[in-house]
């Protein structure tokens, strides 16, 4: 517990967060979902910061529910409020966050990204890899977009196809030790068959 005062902290404090919503000032949850909602990016700082305890990240995840709740056609907004989501731990919360915040803008890569990611993790390979594959022809064409294609290729046994998304990753960042490893795997499998 700290002994500060609300306006003694900074703005991007989840701290600043838990004393407005401990204290039953409405109004300053209230604010801090207004600021959510004009500055969605700021729900990363407050979340990333929240060392404090769970309180406090209980306090902004609140917050942030409200900002949705206050706020509904802002896709950045849907955005992060997974990201928040994921931290306090609501998958489910997250991926239907991340439909929502997709239904208002279909092409927006990062959500796409952390769409596919979430999909992966619940085990819902096949949506995943359409996530994956729409954020690619979105202009996601990223090295860790490509890693994740190719995984989602190999638990579909398309070996072919997730080559050819662990070498784009590689052709993207040589230095990429999960794509060259799974590569390697590859690889060596097709080695192995044909020498049987």
């Amino acid at each position: 517990m700290s002994n500060y005062s609300e306006n003694q902290l900074p703005n991007h404090s989840p701290e600043r967060a838990r004393l407005a919503y401990q204290s039953g000032d409405a109004g300053g949850g209230k604010r801090l979902a207004a600021r959510f909602a004009r500055e969605p990016e700021l729900i990363q700082a407050f979340v990333e910061t929240a060392d404090d305890g769970p309180d406090a990240l209980q306090s902004v995840w609140k917050a942030v529910q409200e900002a949705v709740d206050s706020y509904p056609a802002f896709a950045d907004l849907y955005y992060f409020s997974a990201k928040a989501a994921l931290r306090v731990g609501r998958i489910a919360e997250a991926e239907r966050l991340l439909q929502r915040a997709l239904q208002l803008n279909p092409s927006y890569v990062d959500a796409l990204i952390l769409a596919a990611r979430v999909q992966t993790t619940l085990g819902q390979t096949s949506a995943a890899l359409d996530s994956v594959q729409r954020a690619l022809r979105a202009g996601g064409d990223y090295p860790d977009v490509h890693t994740l294609l190719g995984r989602l290729r190999m638990q579909r046994n398309e070996r072919d196809l997730a080559r050819v998304a662990f070498e784009r990753a590689l052709a993207l960042n040589p230095k990429l030790t999960e794509a060259r490893t799974h590569l390697s795997e590859l690889t060596g499998v097709a080695s192995r068959e044909e020498g049987i």
